[in-house]
Protein backbone atom coordinates (compact mmCIF):
# COMPACT_ATOMS: atom_id res chain seq x y z
CA UNK A 1 0.00 0.00 0.00
CA UNK A 2 2.85 1.93 0.82
CA UNK A 3 4.39 1.99 -2.79
CA UNK A 4 0.68 2.69 -4.02
CA UNK A 5 0.42 5.84 -1.70
CA UNK A 6 4.32 7.04 -3.27
CA UNK A 7 2.90 6.94 -6.71
CA UNK A 8 0.15 9.47 -5.76
CA UNK A 9 1.96 11.67 -4.45
CA UNK A 10 4.98 14.21 -5.30
CA UNK A 11 6.52 14.63 -1.92
CA UNK A 12 5.32 11.41 0.11
CA UNK A 13 6.06 10.51 3.75
CA UNK A 14 9.08 8.05 5.06
CA UNK A 15 7.25 4.70 5.37
CA UNK A 16 8.32 4.98 9.45
CA UNK A 17 5.86 7.62 9.40
CA UNK A 18 3.54 6.21 6.97
CA UNK A 19 3.15 2.98 9.58
CA UNK A 20 2.90 5.50 12.88
CA UNK A 21 -0.15 7.21 11.47
CA UNK A 22 -1.88 3.70 10.51
CA UNK A 23 -1.14 2.59 13.66
CA UNK A 24 -2.66 5.78 15.62
CA UNK A 25 -5.81 5.36 13.54
CA UNK A 26 -5.86 1.96 14.19
CA UNK A 27 -5.63 0.67 10.46
CA UNK A 28 -4.49 -2.40 8.62
CA UNK A 29 -4.64 -4.34 5.50
CA UNK A 30 -5.44 -7.51 4.89
CA UNK A 31 -7.54 -9.65 2.14
CA UNK A 32 -11.22 -9.88 2.62
CA UNK A 33 -12.59 -12.57 4.43
CA UNK A 34 -14.95 -13.54 1.86
CA UNK A 35 -13.06 -14.34 -1.23
CA UNK A 36 -13.17 -17.73 -2.44
CA UNK A 37 -10.38 -20.25 -2.89
CA UNK A 38 -9.19 -21.04 -6.23
CA UNK A 39 -10.55 -24.59 -6.01
CA UNK A 40 -14.38 -22.82 -5.61
CA UNK A 41 -13.66 -20.39 -8.56
CA UNK A 42 -12.57 -23.25 -10.97
CA UNK A 43 -15.37 -25.51 -9.91
CA UNK A 44 -17.97 -22.37 -10.38
CA UNK A 45 -16.61 -21.50 -13.87
CA UNK A 46 -16.67 -24.96 -14.85
CA UNK A 47 -20.41 -24.89 -13.75
CA UNK A 48 -21.14 -22.04 -15.64
CA UNK A 49 -19.66 -23.41 -18.99
CA UNK A 50 -21.05 -26.83 -18.67
CA UNK A 51 -23.34 -28.06 -21.37
CA UNK A 52 -24.91 -31.41 -20.44
CA UNK A 53 -27.12 -32.23 -16.82
CA UNK A 54 -25.22 -34.97 -16.41
CA UNK A 55 -21.44 -32.71 -15.99
CA UNK A 56 -23.09 -29.89 -13.86
CA UNK A 57 -24.12 -32.66 -11.53
CA UNK A 58 -20.87 -33.85 -10.99
CA UNK A 59 -19.44 -30.76 -10.62
CA UNK A 60 -22.18 -29.62 -7.98
CA UNK A 61 -21.36 -32.73 -6.22
CA UNK A 62 -17.30 -31.78 -6.31
CA UNK A 63 -18.33 -27.97 -5.17
CA UNK A 64 -20.34 -29.15 -2.55
CA UNK A 65 -18.41 -32.19 -1.30
CA UNK A 66 -15.47 -29.01 -1.17
CA UNK A 67 -17.53 -26.80 0.27
CA UNK A 68 -18.41 -29.85 3.31
CA UNK A 69 -14.79 -30.12 3.91
CA UNK A 70 -14.05 -26.29 4.31
CA UNK A 71 -17.20 -25.73 7.00
CA UNK A 72 -15.67 -28.72 8.80
CA UNK A 73 -12.26 -27.07 8.77
CA UNK A 74 -13.58 -23.80 10.02
CA UNK A 75 -15.78 -25.70 12.80
CA UNK A 76 -12.85 -27.60 14.46
CA UNK A 77 -10.54 -24.06 13.81
CA UNK A 78 -13.45 -22.86 16.22
CA UNK A 79 -13.55 -25.57 18.40
CA UNK A 80 -9.89 -25.51 18.66
CA UNK A 81 -9.73 -21.67 19.77
CA UNK A 82 -12.41 -22.12 22.32
CA UNK A 83 -11.00 -24.85 23.75
CA UNK A 84 -7.57 -23.00 23.95
CA UNK A 85 -9.30 -20.25 25.72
Amino acid sequence: MYDLYKETTTEPISKTVYNHVLKTLNLSFKQPSVDTCQKCDRLNKQLETATSDEVKAEIKSHLQEHQNSATFAYDLKEKDKNHAK
